[in-house]
């Protein structure tokens, strides 16, 4: 690699320190005072907050068939505009990613076009056979899932002797297991309330208990589960005790419910927004949730205008995802520490890589943050769906982003530069 190095001057560093932060060929050599003779590039922070960016380790990119929702292109640029250089997608593509050709066009896809490093997931369905997960291993996959223990737009349910089966063929497979946990109830789905009915938090809990029940027959040590967007606080509270389960959060449960929101399929997403007691409630269990994830999740605006049975769920929110959580910083309702490591450390440690982290020796993918809360405007996002649940909400959004030590966006152009990126898979070198 040839030689590069950057400087970051005067940096306000999570601990509270104004340094230097030195970067050679994508990686942190030195922090404290520095030469910046010798630097390809100087950049000044002026104090202000240097983090390691996050990742995203729940995505739905779209491309292929579904570009016109989002690309890998146009959703990694989004990520980026959010503070987030690593994202991880979800296999229900069209066609989903159950079979090594398919899981492999999908990486080479994403290595032409994504902006942020990635992973891909590989899919398992009541189709996958055992020779299907032995080959998605073999091409690198480092987990699986989410895997539809319930339906959910683009992913059909698998039965419980599938998912059995399927655990226990990676039984002994250091790989993170995923899980979309739900319980769908018969009924006319024509608002948010009957959706959140339909999706109960009674049914979420019961789908949680199965999906747990079967892990603990049937994996082992090296393997673990973590169960995806967690709407509600029984929810974590049955995870929480369990040593070989994690559990995940988003934003759109966090700060959103279905009583402060127009009753239309914009905000129908899987597992539904619950009511504003629940959210708080929540809120609550904050130290016990592991991750927060977006679930981005774009359609089209065509397809969200449909009737509210017909329309597809989800909603984009890989770009707020973390200018709402620092907002919350700033404000004192949560800490530095607590974000970094429910959106760096956990899921590095979860997926088994190696995080972005201000040390020496470490993978330089860094965001600068302001002081100041902006609002959020969707005329300022970056995602192909156009829109935004959050509208309006308190955030603070990255100046710039570093990927591998170089600007990779900046804010002040609101221009994007595509930097070296790394697949991470069984198969890759760290």
């Amino acid at each position: 690699m040839d030689h590069s190095k950057t400087v970051l001057r005067d940096a306000r560093l999570p601990d509270g320190r104004v340094a230097d932060v030195t970067i050679v060929n994508g990686f942190i050599s030195h922090i404290g005072s520095s030469d910046r003779a010798d630097s390809d590039e100087t950049l000044f922070c002026h104090h202000q907050l240097l983090v390691p960016a996050s990742i995203d380790m729940h995505v739905h990119m779209r491309d292929g068939v579904q570009a016109a929702k989002e690309t890998w292109e146009s959703g990694t640029q989004s990520a980026l505009a959010g503070g987030v250089c690593l994202v991880v997608d979800q296999p229900n593509t069209v066609p989903p990613l159950v079979t090594k050709d398919v899981f492999l066009d999908r990486v080479e896809v994403a290595r032409t076009s994504s902006y942020t490093h990635f992973m891909i997931n590989g899919g398992i369905t009541n189709e996958t056979t055992s020779a299907d997960i032995s080959d998605l291993l073999n091409s690198g996959v480092l987990a699986f899932g989410e895997i539809f223990y319930g339906p959910s737009s683009y992913g059909e349910p698998i039965s419980r002797d599938a998912l059995s089966s399927a655990l226990c063929q990676l039984r002994d497979s250091p790989v993170l297991i995923t899980v979309h946990a739900e319980t769908v109830s018969h009924g006319d789905d024509v608002s948010l309330k009957t959706h959140d009915e339909l999706r109960s938090i009674a049914g979420e809990c019961t789908a949680i208990f199965d999906v747990t029940t079967l892990a603990r027959a049937f994996l082992s040590s090296s393997t673990k589960l973590h169960i995806c967007h967690v709407s509600n606080a029984q929810g974590i509270e049955m995870i929480a005790p369990l040593p070989f389960v994690s559990s995940e959060v988003m934003p759109h449960h966090l700060f959103l419910s279905r009583d402060m929101l127009p009753d239309k399929a914009w905000y129908k997403m899987n597992p539904p927004l619950r009511t504003e007691q629940e959210r708080k409630r929540l809120w609550e269990w904050w130290p016990h949730i592991d991750v927060i994830a977006s679930d981005h999740a774009p359609h089209t605006t065509a397809e969200k205008e449909e009737e509210f049975f017909i329309a597809p769920s989800g909603v984009p929110g890989i770009e707020t995802m973390v200018p709402l959580l620092m907002a919350e910083v700033k404000r004192g309702r949560i800490s530095l520490s607590d974000l970094m490591y429910k959106t760096v450390s956990r899921p590095a440690e979860l997926l088994g890589i190696s995080p972005p982290c201000i040390a020496v020796g470490f993978r330089a993918d860094l965001c600068l943050y302001p002081d100041a809360i902006t609002c959020i405007d969707a005329n300022n996002l970056h995602s192909k769906a156009g829109w935004s649940p959050f509208e309006g909400m308190d955030a603070i959004f990255p100046l710039f982003v570093l990927v591998s030590g170089q600007v990779a966006y900046d804010a002040g152009s609101d221009r994007f530069y595509k930097q070296d990126i790394e697949w991470f898979s069984r198969l890759s070198e760290s």
